[in-house]
């Protein structure tokens, strides 16, 4: 069920993305190339989903949910706007692009950037920088690459420990368990 659950959840944000890119993207920054505007919309909608279950795991109330996940959303959007990427020091840009929103904030910006010298968003441009913290579009791409991973694991742990309203919890130390890995087996787990 793991990877046909992943599979699934691939499926949505890959044709949203290549929707986007294909009618929106190309309309709005036509000096990038198709496939990087793709894996750029790929990348946010991904970073959205992940976000998203992690804010479903922790909450019960549906109602909750949401207000907690707008809360830090908009968090996400602020600390992007006073964090100027250009001129902030490489790692606090670092730092607060473990948010998603202040991640894909940040690639949007760089794309908007190359956008407004002309060059758009290429394999060539990947690495440009005009600000002195030298923070480039690459490395928005990779904060966005970290946090579906991060986000992903998190979202992942916590709809296995937190108790929702179906199923059955695990320990806080499920993956340490051997019992987890390989269920079938009569292996007994070492305390």
């Amino acid at each position: 069920i793991g990877i046909s659950w992943f599979i699934t959840q691939l499926i949505f944000p890959t044709i949203s993305s290549g929707l986007l890119a294909a009618i929106i993207s190309t309309q709005l920054y036509q000096n990038s190339s198709f496939p990087h505007l793709l894996l750029l919309w790929l990348m946010t909608m991904l970073n959205l989903q992940m976000y998203s279950s992690v804010i479903a795991a922790i909450s019960k109330n549906a109602t909750k949910g949401v207000l907690v996940g707008l809360l830090f959303y908009f968090v996400g959007y602020f600390t992007s706007a006073s964090v100027d990427l250009t001129t902030f020091q490489p790692w606090i840009i670092a730092f607060t692009a473990f948010h998603p929103v202040t991640a894909f904030s940040y690639a949007f910006q760089t794309l908007g950037i190359l956008e407004e010298a002309g060059v758009g968003l290429n394999s060539g441009t990947m690495r440009y920088s005009e600000g002195p913290s030298g923070y480039t579009y690459e490395n928005a791409l990779n904060a966005l690459v970290i946090n579906v991973a991060i986000w992903g694991i998190v979202g992942w742990y916590l709809n296995r420990v937190v108790k929702g309203e179906y199923g059955r919890t695990y320990p806080f130390n499920f993956p340490f368990l051997v019992s987890y890995w390989f269920p079938d087996e009569v292996i007994e787990d070492i305390p």
